[in-house]
């Protein structure tokens, strides 16, 4: 039998240390992030915008679409290192997401393997899409050989749905008229021509409107949050109430004299002392499409713009995206909406009514200082920045939008707001 030395035996109860620590030593130095602990959805049309909770040593978030019984994994939809998604759901159907956290380490990226509590977005074949003063905008899905669709409004004398409006089967959004204070309740059939008489479909989702006194769209916005308690008054009724320190608002100017803003958390507005506001930044709307097509076009036609070509360009600054149209006075039609970069706080994209002036090949111009050799203009990305407020005051697009804009004729109405 062959002996085995002290020395060896010494090496191999080390090595066995070794390996039994080693299990340990790995797991601690590639241990998985913690779980999101809250996720939410809200929908706005055929969108849900899906926010969570941070989770402080993730590096990032896989967000997945998971079997609204089971919660097992369909497909991953996003992967963010930041705290939201943006999802488009077909309509009619239950779509269920869940969030989970993951982090790098070295070559290695580890999920957790237990993911937020699940959220289920549905959105209805019926919707709301925006609301104007006194009106609102309502959505629903194509539907296949549909020959048209037809809008009911529940009568309250006759106690049964009446007739609204007919559309073409192209039609996919209208506008409804409500007295502010009124709640109107909507249903939708589509309809077949077959051989000459129309087959309806059955009654789509039930649909109550209430009629809001706001404007339909409205220009850059900032943040801000409250230095004091401060009493202010409110616009709905005038009553003064005391807002607290903190409590974070939109405001509708960045001035230090009185201004008018909407408390974030409720939604309700105040005017108060701009004074006694800490402003915190440009704020934007959810998404570049906030607005949607219709409610657009119900802006630009209302106001009654003209331009001296059959085109007019809109550059919304709360959205921070640019409108085509085509058409005339008070008949405008969206031909086409992209992001942009606006101006930033140290140089704000000029608000009013111009027109495209000038181009040089890289730049098309609204606006021009002759005194001090200086404009703004539209023309391409310059850096890795796609939507947002970080440019000197000029409007960036992505370059085939910019080649859109370049041949547009000169004298073509820019409105800026």
């Amino acid at each position: 039998m062959k002996k085995t030395s002290l020395k060896r035996i010494l090496r191999l109860l080390i090595m066995t240390g070794m390996l039994a620590v080693a299990p340990a030593m790995l797991s601690s130095a590639a241990a998985r992030p913690g779980f999101v602990r809250s996720l939410k959805a809200n929908v706005e049309g055929n969108k849900a915008t899906l926010t969570w909770t941070k989770v402080s040593d993730a590096t990032g978030y896989n967000v997945y679409e998971v079997d609204p019984e089971t919660s097992d994994i369909i497909k991953r939809v996003k992967q963010t290192t930041g705290l939201t998604c943006t999802v488009t759901v077909k309509a009619g159907e239950t779509h269920s997401y869940q969030v989970f956290a993951y982090k790098k380490s070295g070559s290695r990226t580890l999920e957790n393997e237990e993911g937020s509590p699940p959220v289920d977005v549905e959105v209805e074949t019926l919707r709301v899409i925006g609301y104007g003063n006194g009106c609102a905008f309502l959505e629903w899905d194509k539907v296949r050989k549909a020959s048209g669709y037809v809008l009911y409004v529940y009568d309250e004398d006759d106690e049964d749905y009446i007739e609204y409006e007919t559309f073409k089967a192209t039609k996919t959004s209208c506008k409804v008229e409500i007295p502010e204070g009124e709640t109107y309740t909507f249903i939708m059939r589509s309809y077949r021509n077959v051989r000459g008489e129309n087959v309806f479909s059955e009654d789509s989702n039930e649909l109550d409107v209430e009629g809001k006194k706001q404007e339909a769209v409205h220009g850059r916005r900032w943040g801000a949050y409250l230095k004091t308690n401060l009493k202010a008054k409110s616009v709905e009724n005038d009553r003064v109430v005391t807002l607290k320190k903190g409590t974070r608002v939109m405001s509708a100017a960045c001035s230090v004299s009185q201004v008018e803003v909407t408390v974030l958390r409720n939604g309700k507005e105040y005017v108060l002392n701009g004074g006694y506001l800490k402003y915190t930044g440009m704020h934007f709307a959810p998404s570049y499409d906030y607005y949607g097509k219709a409610q657009s076009e119900d802006f630009i036609n209302s106001r009654k713009y003209a331009s001296n070509t059959k085109y007019l360009v809109w550059i919304n600054q709360y959205t921070a995206s640019v409108h085509i149209f085509k058409g005339s006075k008070g008949k405008w039609t969206q031909v086409l909406m992209v992001p942009c970069i606006i101006g930033s706080d140290r140089g704000y994209t000029k608000s009013g009514e111009f027109q495209i002036i000038r181009r040089d090949g890289g730049h098309v111009y609204f606006y021009w200082n002759a005194s001090k050799n200086w404009g703004q203009s539209f023309h391409g990305w310059v850096d890795s920045n796609r939507w947002g407020s970080y440019s000197a005051g000029c409007v960036r697009v992505d370059y085939s939008t910019f080649a859109y804009i370049n041949a547009l004729p000169l004298g073509t109405k820019v409105i800026s707001y």
